[in-house]
């Protein structure tokens, strides 16, 4: 019972495991996707917050610029008293507001180069040695900078935009100055390390990844004690009565005697509905499996009977070989063989010599052992190939596999068997055997049916009959 319940066994499908898989899989990918929409939508929050921070920053410093004196300062490139005060004033702003510069620029629309007026660099700056430009101090800039710069001056509201050159990777709010004619004659400028940025959005998403992680992993233990309890359990209880049940099967136990025996379970799920379900398809295979065996053995002798009918009815009762009804079945199938391109085979066809003369001159019962004894010559030869009787004196023989590749010696040995005796001149008339035979080969897209390749085997056989009446007496 072991052995056999063991081999119902041997393949085994951890349920738990494929749902345990299941449940890291999913929070992998919720994970990633967390991921994503956090890093997403944090780092366009943050960048909001910048955007609103840069702005207070701009209006603060913007508020404490005269803008007729710094246009002074611009056209006769000279730093007058205001302009170091309020060079000193920026630089309490980098220092105490977190930006990483402030400066005001003039941007040359013909040009890349941009025209610095007044900078403050921030303490962490210096540290990246970075310093203050001085008044009308012309810098080269990429052209997409310097293109970013164009556009901020010419807009009347606050612009915003990542830049990355040598000088680093910032993040820019830009507002243009306008002096008391309306006339736009710089654009103030602040920057913001965009690592700094990035840095703030990573270790909050990789935070909110973690507690993600974490929740979902007491999801995930959770959800396998609940799955162990309600569907793993039962489950296993449910697949060792069913193995039991197929073990016990397999003996040689009254059918009568088998029944599944139901697992003790909760009774208010759908895995209690399922093995009520099996007792009852148990029962039924039971009560079907016991109507199939008396039905078995009501049929067991009809069968018999019909067998021993069907061997009669395809076996020639003279010879014992198979006569022309079953050569007919024989002929159907290799014509399906060649339908379906797979046929390989030879026809030999064999017709007794001086039949006739020995049931005329000696009576039919001799005549009948000369045919017996020629049907053993052709058997003998051919020991693996089915010989059929088609006629009175006429036999057929299909030639396959290890007889098909040897069919040429074959055949002539079958002549020389003939030969021999015939020649055997001991023997009475009716054992000296003998016969005209033929054989054809089965071509490939030549051969519609095995009746053609009959019909050249036949002609074949007449071919050597009346070569050897040329050489033999034979009627």
């Amino acid at each position: 019972m072991t052995d056999k319940k063991s081999q119902i066994n041997r393949v085994k499908h951890p349920l738990q495991r494929t749902i345990l898989v299941g449940s890291v899989v999913f929070m992998v990918l919720l994970c990633l996707c967390l991921f994503i929409i956090f890093n997403f939508v944090f780092s366009k929050a943050l960048y909001q917050r910048y955007n609103t921070q840069m702005a207070d920053v701009l209006q603060y410093v913007y508020d404490r610029i005269d803008p007729d004196d710094l246009e002074y300062c611009i056209v006769n490139s000279k730093a007058d008293y205001n302009y170091e005060a309020f060079q000193v004033f920026i630089h309490d702003v980098v220092d105490n507001l977190g930006v990483y510069y402030v400066y005001i620029v003039v941007p040359n629309e013909e040009k890349t180069k941009v025209l610095h007026i007044v900078s403050a660099t921030s303490n962490k700056a210096v540290e990246d040695a970075k310093y203050d430009m001085l008044i009308n101090m012309e810098m080269d800039y990429p052209d997409d900078i310097s293109a970013k710069y164009i556009k901020a001056i010419s807009n009347n509201e606050v612009s915003y935009f990542e830049s990355y050159s040598k000088r680093g990777s910032f993040y820019t709010a830009c507002r243009p100055i306008v002096n008391s004619d309306g006339r736009t004659i710089a654009l103030l400028c602040g920057d913001v390390d965009i690592a700094q940025i990035k840095s703030i959005s990573k270790t909050y998403t990789y935070n909110s990844i973690i507690i993600s992680a974490i929740i979902g992993l007491i999801f995930v233990a959770l959800l396998q004690i609940w799955f162990r309890q309600t569907i793993i359990k039962p489950v296993k209880a449910l697949e060792e009565s069913a193995s039991n049940f197929a073990a016990s099967s397999m003996g040689e136990m009254d059918i009568r005697e088998l029944d599944f025996v139901m697992p003790k379970m909760n009774e208010h799920n759908e895995i209690y509905s399922l093995g009520e379900s099996i007792v009852r398809m148990s029962e039924n295979m039971k009560n079907y499996v016991i109507d199939i065996k008396d039905a078995e053995a009501r049929a067991t002798g009809a069968k018999q009977k019909a067998d021993a009918m069907s061997y009669l009815a395809y076996k020639d009762s003279l010879t014992q070989v198979k006569n022309k009804a079953a050569f007919e079945t024989a002929c159907d199938a290799i014509n399906k063989e060649i339908g379906g391109k797979i046929a390989e085979f030879s026809v030999l066809m064999v017709d007794l010599n001086n039949l006739k003369h020995i049931n005329d001159t000696y009576g039919h019962q001799k005549g009948d052992i000369y045919i017996t004894g020629s049907c053993k010559i052709i058997c003998r030869v051919f020991s693996h190939c089915p010989v059929f009787r088609v006629g009175g004196d006429e036999f057929v023989a299909i030639l396959k596999g290890e007889s098909y590749d040897e069919r040429e010696a074959l055949f002539v040995k079958l002549l020389d068997e003939f030969k021999k005796s015939f020649k055997d001149s001991d023997r009475e008339p009716w054992e000296r055997f003998f016969a005209a035979a033929g054989m054809a080969d089965y071509i490939p897209g030549k051969d519609k049916n095995i009746e053609s390749v009959f019909q050249r085997a036949d002609n074949m056989m007449y071919k050597n009959k009346a070569q050897l009446k040329k050489t033999y007496k034979i009627v």
